[in-house]
């Protein structure tokens, strides 16, 4: 199956595919795609207790000491670069975020928020 859409828009022939294996060469963006196991994702999706303990006892360890009983938002930046780096991605659309990419984003939320804690993954 080859769509003549552009990548992230919904087809509802996928809607009906066959209960054998298909092969899928394209990008399914949509959430509705998903909808009908919504449930099961977010099962499958879900950390396991000991993961998510480790992920909360390492940003409490990380909070700055003079911040411990204040309040103060946490933004994570997911900076992806390995499939991004690659020429055929950059071809293709996908353009490397820049520092004064993030740069920028930060300053979002350093000039309207007090306190702010970046962790980048």
């Amino acid at each position: 199956m080859k769509a003549a859409w552009g990548i992230g828009n919904y087809d509802r022939k996928f809607e009906h595919l066959s209960t054998r294996n298909v092969t899928i060469n394209n990008v399914l963006l949509s959430y509705k795609y998903f909808q009908h196991v919504e449930e099961e994702l977010r099962r499958d999706f879900t950390f396991k207790p000991n993961i998510t303990y480790a992920a909360r006892r390492w940003l409490n360890d990380h909070i700055p000491d003079e911040w411990k009983n204040m309040e103060f938002v946490r933004v994570v930046i997911h900076v992806r670069r390995g499939d991004r780096a690659r020429p055929e991605s950059v071809e293709r659309g996908f353009p490397l975020a820049t520092a004064e990419y993030f740069r920028l984003s930060m300053s979002h939320f350093t000039d309207c928020l007090e306190r702010v804690q970046f962790v980048v993954t």
